[in-house]
């Protein structure tokens, strides 16, 4: 009897031994054969393979087999399509994220929930076109997206709570969902050339945020989408929507449920800059015509001048390091928009304004 059990705890022990070892294994959906593996030494996770990864859940048995992990490095290799839901999902560890050419999707809480500091930038590449729910949800110390300039959708809430200072590269988003950056207290600049939707609060207490820009395409905006963006009444506070028809707002919406703002102070402190034909479509709307309306201008951008980070020659726009940049001409319309170290784009020879994460400047090319 003694035998039995000694070979049964032995059994035991091994089989606790073998599942604490588990470092690797298969996590592709139908039809993929993506696998994963675990150091711990370095705390890295390495996903290979060819196609989309497995969708997991919040909960036992639908979690990631590495949710138990300490995650602290993932390495996407070159061949996965998607990041599957809830694949690093609560990863407070998680500092560095390595994703490949070849990935179209981001999935839902793909990094949400972290609740901490240490994930700090994120490139994501030009294939990308989704970025889903809750994507990025409070990764706080997330400051810096680069790339993403073929991101169609951001999902609800997918950069809520993070610590982004502007969302400059999302130059191809059609729809901004619902709370898509609600709380981003850091945030200052955006400019979505090719939005037609901005869904419910989706700059909710961006407090921070004064200068808004936005493409001709927009035709609605929800409710509160930009509540309590009280930055907007400072002195370089700017709005400018370059649609020629004013953009729909949420039936229910009055001007102050848009912005919560005193319509006192929207009519003599926030200022919308619209095409030079739209001035009176705009004066006469039920919301935005409670703001200070004014013809679409580059106030508030430095004269002529060489910048120090650029080198102008024949026409084209050198960068020392790959830059983040929005070149248009001087009625607003977009040349160029994306992450390069030059800019080549053929345009007549003439004058031009030229934005970076360190202002704007009138170029001239």
């Amino acid at each position: 009897m003694k035998k039995i059990q000694l070979s049964f705890f032995l059994l035991l022990a091994c089989n606790v031994n073998l599942l604490a070892q588990q470092t690797s294994g298969s996590c592709g959906a139908n039809g993929s054969n993506l696998t994963w593996t675990y150091s711990t030494q370095t705390h890295e996770i390495r996903i290979t393979g060819t196609g989309a990864m497995t969708d997991y859940g919040y909960h036992e048995p639908g979690v990631a087999p590495w949710s138990s992990y300490d995650i602290r490095s993932a390495v996407i290799e070159e061949g996965v399509t998607s990041i599957g839901n809830c694949a690093f999902y609560k990863q407070s560890n998680l500092s560095s994220i390595s994703l490949p050419s070849t990935l179209e999707t981001i999935g839902n809480d793909a990094f949400g929930c972290a609740e901490s500091y240490n994930l700090t930038t994120v490139q994501i590449p030009s294939s990308v076109t989704n970025i889903g729910r809750e994507a990025f949800l409070q990764c706080y110390g997330l400051n810096t997206i680069i790339g993403g300039e073929n991101v169609e959708r951001i999902g609800v809430r997918a950069f809520k709570e993070t610590a982004l200072t502007e969302a400059m590269s999302f130059s191809s988003v059609k729809k901004i969902d619902e709370q898509a950056f609600e709380g981003c207290h850091q945030l200052e600049r955006i400019y979505f050339p090719n939005v037609q939707e901005i869904g419910l609060n989706a700059f909710n207490g961006c407090t921070s945020l004064y200068d808004m820009h936005f493409g001709e395409y927009l035709n609605y905006v929800d409710e509160r989408a930009f509540y309590d963006c009280s930055a907007l009444m400072d002195n370089n506070g700017r709005l400018q929507i370059d649609a020629a028809t004013p953009p729909s707002v949420n039936y229910a919406t009055a001007a102050t449920d848009l912005f919560n703002i005193d319509e006192t102070y929207l009519a003599t402190r926030v200022i919308l800059y619209v095409p030079s034909g739209s001035v009176q479509a705009y004066s006469q709307h039920d919301v935005w015509g409670k703001l200070i309306v004014r013809a679409r201008d580059n106030s508030g951008v430095a004269e002529l001048k060489a910048g120090t980070d650029y080198r102008i020659n024949s026409g084209v726009i050198d960068f020392d390091t790959p830059t983040h940049c929005v070149l248009t001409d001087m009625t607003g319309r977009t040349i160029y928009s994306g992450t390069t170290t030059r800019v080549a784009t053929a345009v007549p020879a003439g004058i031009y304004v030229l934005r970076t994460d360190k202002g704007a400047s009138k170029v001239v090319l």
